[in-house]
């Protein structure tokens, strides 16, 4: 299990980015005692056999990982969703892409604590390749968004130590007028 509700949103769009998406949008929602993650992508998608495994623990995609026999991050998410007495649903289409919707009961004692929301977004920003990853933050009734292309055209990079402080910064303060 992960610690924090935001390591799941990195472990699901590791998922996406691994499945060579060039497109992953994330949805982070709280609102009424719930806590929405609904994530997409335009990877390579999966296939009903593949799907119907997708929450098995003892099992893998082999062309992801040949040299595994399980895979622990679905079948993760899914149980601490549930033990929230959340919803949890995946759908999936080879050659199309993958949608995960998680939304975690708030107020169940089971329900993981949100975790560094700023550094989530900035690791999410920064893994490697090319892609598009936008970012949509709600709380209550206020929201930002974030996209990853607009950061590459303002700042031209984000492999220096000034550009990612300069970004953790702006996430952190867009985080900070999301509670007032």
């Amino acid at each position: 299990m992960h610690a924090a509700l935001v390591d799941y949103i990195l472990d699901l769009s590791q998922n996406s980015l691994e499945a060579q998406s060039s497109l992953v949008i994330v949805d982070f929602c709280e609102n009424d005692n719930k806590i929405s993650l609904f994530i997409s992508d335009n990877g390579c998608g999966m296939s009903p056999m593949v799907l119907a495994k997708a929450v098995d623990p003892f099992s893998t995609d082999p062309r992801k990982h040949p040299l595994r026999s399980t895979g622990f991050g679905l079948p993760f998410v899914k149980q601490a969703v549930e033990a929230t007495q959340g919803e949890f649903e995946i759908s999936s289409k080879e050659g199309v892409g993958t949608s995960v919707k998680c939304i975690f009961n708030a107020s169940h004692p089971d329900a993981p604590p949100l975790g560094d929301v700023a550094g989530t977004v900035l690791t999410l920003l920064t893994f490697g390749g090319t892609y598009e990853l936008k970012f949509n933050r709600t709380r209550g009734d206020k929201s930002y968004s974030i996209s990853r292309n607009e950061i590459l055209a303002e700042l031209g990079t984000i492999n220096d130590a000034a550009s990612l402080l300069a970004i953790r910064e702006y996430v952190q303060m867009l985080e900070e007028e999301t509670l007032l």
